[in-house]
């Protein structure tokens, strides 16, 4: 959500709108099990830094990328990989052949195998595409 000149990622109480947890300054790409170890990631980009003033939101994310797991239980995330100077590769398509549904769901994070291992696709701040290993 962007609200007050930041983005802030919500997280709600199960079955509610109430808000469970909030994230200031945090862009949630996508929430999906990546690297296929039966855990759900959740894909994100900081859109601020803690060096800067408190009012300063930025509406265009940080070139950096991060790999996070998510604990219901204490409401925190936690750091698997950080990517810095690159961006999710969003590129429109479903999950599933057979399942329709609303626009952001046809932009996932993309990975692909390769050498036998699973790579994020990222898109750099120079422009060129690149992966790497998750």
């Amino acid at each position: 959500m962007y609200t007050g000149g930041h983005w802030n990622l919500v997280v709600t109480e199960p079955g509610s709108t109430e808000t469970a947890k909030s994230f200031r300054d945090l862009f949630l790409w996508d929430i999906a099990d990546v690297d296929q170890d039966g855990v759900e990631e959740w894909i994100t980009s900081s859109a601020g830094d803690p060096a800067t003033a408190a009012d300063s939101g930025y509406y265009f994310v940080k070139w950096r990328t991060e790999v996070n797991t998510w604990d219901e239980s204490t409401l925190t995330l936690t750091l698997k990989k950080r990517f810095d100077d690159a961006i999710s590769l969003l590129t429109p398509h479903f999950r599933e052949p057979q399942r329709t549904s609303s626009h952001s769901y046809l932009f996932p994070v993309q990975t692909i195998e390769k050498d036998g291992h699973l790579e994020i696709l990222l898109w750099k701040s120079d422009g060129a595409m690149e992966t790497r290993p998750l």
